[in-house]
């Protein structure tokens, strides 16, 4: 099925095409940003390799596509601008698309992962059971959706450059609270045991993809097919369970 849309993108050349969906047609090199440091998503193993849940998913959607892929490594802070402007032709990072701004100039592919929103705090802290009680305490935050979520609850940001940082900040009271992923989240639960506690999760189910910029039906519909074979095929699966120990996908 892949190969017959692949087919059809090429052969639609009555069709705008981007620079994204030219790369995909001519089996080209698509060029992806990610953070490098947001694991279990995006780091740097102990080989100094860029790996991580959303890089394995964008090289797997590449090589399902018969099309190179290039890595650049950037803040998540920049990289809407840096995608805007043409830099980059994704963005794979857990980025979420929330504002009708952002909608404005950007597209989502299909959802690869699904999880909540969480707070982790110090493990002698009282479990926060709402929102409302983290009016004015400091959150250490280093991705601009949740310094933005904390700022809806009257929190004080304190800047963090990832989670980690973020948690040490915790770890020496120079902070209160993080929020974030609760697939994140697990992983520092396990690697600083007894130090850390969730205090409060969201009822409601959050999901990402890749991030692309508007106009770009074609390839987004390649991207799709492409992650939707890799589900049914249950690589999504395997490599979910691989980094995080769980299936992140429906």
């Amino acid at each position: 099925m892949l190969k017959i849309l692949l087919n059809l993108c090429i052969t639609l050349n009555f069709l705008p095409a981007s620079n994204l969906y030219e790369r995909i047609r001519n089996k080209d090199t698509i060029i992806v940003a990610t953070e490098g440091t947001y694991p279990p998503f995006s780091y740097r193993n102990e080989q100094g390799q860029l790996t991580g849940y959303d890089v394995e998913v964008a090289r797997a959607v590449a090589k399902e596509m018969g099309v190179k892929i290039v890595f650049y490594e950037m803040s998540s802070n920049v990289m809407l601008k840096k995608l805007h402007s043409g830099h980059v032709d994704l963005i794979a990072n857990q980025l979420e698309i929330t504002s009708n701004n952002r909608y404005a100039y950007f597209d989502e592919s299909t959802p690869y992962t699904y999880f909540h929103t969480v707070i982790v705090g110090r493990r002698d802290q009282d479990t926060i059971h709402n929102l409302d009680k983290i009016q004015g305490l400091r959150a250490a935050q280093s991705r601009i959706d949740y310094a933005g979520l904390a700022l809806t609850q009257y929190a004080h940001i304190i800047p963090a450059e990832n989670t980690e940082k973020a948690l040490l900040l915790i770890q020496d009271r120079r902070a209160d609270i993080t929020f974030s992923t609760s697939l994140s989240a697990s992983e520092y639960m396990s690697k600083y045991s007894g130090v850390f506690r969730i205090l409060w999760e969201s009822e409601d189910e959050r999901h990402t993809g890749f991030v692309l910029n508007k106009f770009n039906d074609v390839a987004l519909s390649c991207i799709n097919r492409a992650l939707e074979n890799l589900r049914l095929e249950g690589m999504l699966r395997k490599l979910s369970l691989r980094f995080f120990g769980e299936n992140a996908m429906h």
